[in-house]
């Protein structure tokens, strides 16, 4: 009965990292959805930092966090006994299914939000995620990119022993989920059909509410007052956290990256990912120059997202791998937008990235490797125009059509 005092008439929101929870209250924004209320849960793994930043955030717009969601992988890897006379893979695959649908459930209760009305869910690669997807309306269920950018998953494909109990991803092929994204990006950079737009006034209207709170003016004038304005800003991102690619080649990346930034005289800011180890940051350190090399990487600075503080940090130039917030950063008058091609990244995502990146007008840099593989591959790109691959950054900011 609690519970349903609780949960009735709330929105529920799940959330993996700042960002896409920014873009959550955006979306209830222009849809005139309350967020005095709200129950928001934490998705995937993140530190006490991030989980700090994310409540925070939530009581600046009314609503709460209430929790983590479980482990599915541990739950998962329980050991199975096999019953009556029925083949053990068979076994397997329906105890699996059954106990993926009842973690859902259980954790969706704990977390205070299984009867909520409305949802909001991250559009991302999970199993996790696909089987959220099933527990709530399908028609009162909406999908807000992973941070602010591209969404890869329509190239999910579930375990066999979850798709035998049923369990589909609702964004592959023939699905139509309602996926949302902020107006100032393209469409064409989204993979899977066309995404509804969330109106740039929504989205202003969430960064400013952010800026006027106690705690964000606060963080500014302790962290952030004295870091250099106008300077170079690498985004990182959180490449080996998240298996893409190992943890050395994506150092030995940045190193090289911040080397090629630093010998042109270039004051730089490297921002960490939200979901950044804080052990692969001090790893990062110890392998780079300090002297013009400022780190963000102290607290809820490390966690925030780059939208957030772009406009008070006013980088004259933007630089980063394949990060979303490429895309979604206000472009101001002689703020220069670059992305380093990384031979490291799956063949499918550095695919994705370059052609927004061309979509978008956005220099694309190929940083030469030991085996001068970089070289060869600015070699059979076009030198010139939107999207153009070229040795080093050119001279008179962004690529023009």
């Amino acid at each position: 009965m609690n519970r349903r005092r609780v949960d009735h008439g709330t929105l529920a929101i799940g959330t993996v990292g700042p960002a896409q929870l920014l873009t959550a209250f955006a979306l209830a924004h222009a849809r005139s959805w309350p967020l005095e209320g709200a129950r928001v849960f934490h998705i995937w793994r993140g530190d006490e930092d991030l989980l700090d930043t994310e409540r925070w955030l939530c009581e600046v717009f009314g609503a709460r966090l209430t929790g983590r969601l479980g482990d599915l992988r541990s739950q998962m890897a329980k050991p199975i006994v096999p019953f009556g006379n029925a083949p053990d893979r068979i076994a397997r695959r329906l105890v699996t299914g059954l106990r993926a649908r009842l973690w859902a459930r259980r954790e969706l209760r704990r977390l205070e939000v299984a009867s909520a009305t409305r949802a909001i869910l991250p559009y991302r690669v999970s199993v996790e995620d696909a089987l959220l997807g099933h527990s709530f309306r399908p028609h009162r269920l909406h999908y807000v990119a992973d941070g602010l950018g591209i969404g890869f998953s329509d190239s999910l494909r579930l375990p066999t022993r979850l798709r035998a109990w049923g369990v589909t991803n609702p964004f592959r092929r023939g699905a139509r989920p309602e996926i949302w994204g902020p107006a100032s990006l393209q469409t064409a950079i989204f993979r899977h059909g066309q995404p509804r737009l969330i109106p740039d006034p929504s989205w202003e209207w969430t960064l400013r509410r952010v800026h006027s709170s106690r705690r964000f003016q606060a963080l500014f004038r302790e962290r952030l007052a004295r870091v250099p304005c106008g300077a170079t800003c690498l985004l990182l991102q959180s490449f080996s956290e998240s298996r893409l690619m190992s943890r050395d080649d994506e150092l030995n990346f940045y190193r090289r990256v911040i080397a090629a930034e630093t010998e042109r005289g270039r004051s730089l800011v490297v921002k960490p990912h939200p979901r950044d180890d804080p052990d692969k940051i001090e790893a990062l350190r110890r392998l780079t120059p300090t002297g013009d090399v400022t780190y963000l990487d102290s607290g809820s600075v490390a966690r925030l997202p780059i939208e957030l503080l772009a406009d008070l940090l006013a980088p004259a130039r933007l630089i980063g791998i394949c990060s979303s917030a490429l895309f979604t950063v206000p472009i101001r008058p002689g703020r220069e937008v670059v992305m380093y091609d990384c031979e490291h990244l799956p063949a499918g995502i550095r695919a994705g990235a370059l052609e927004a990146a061309r979509e978008h007008g956005i220099t694309v840099v190929c940083q030469p490797t030991a085996t001068e593989s970089g070289r060869k591959r600015a070699d059979d790109r076009p030198r010139s125009g939107p999207g153009a691959a070229v040795g080093h950054p050119p001279r008179d900011g962004r690529a023009s059509g």
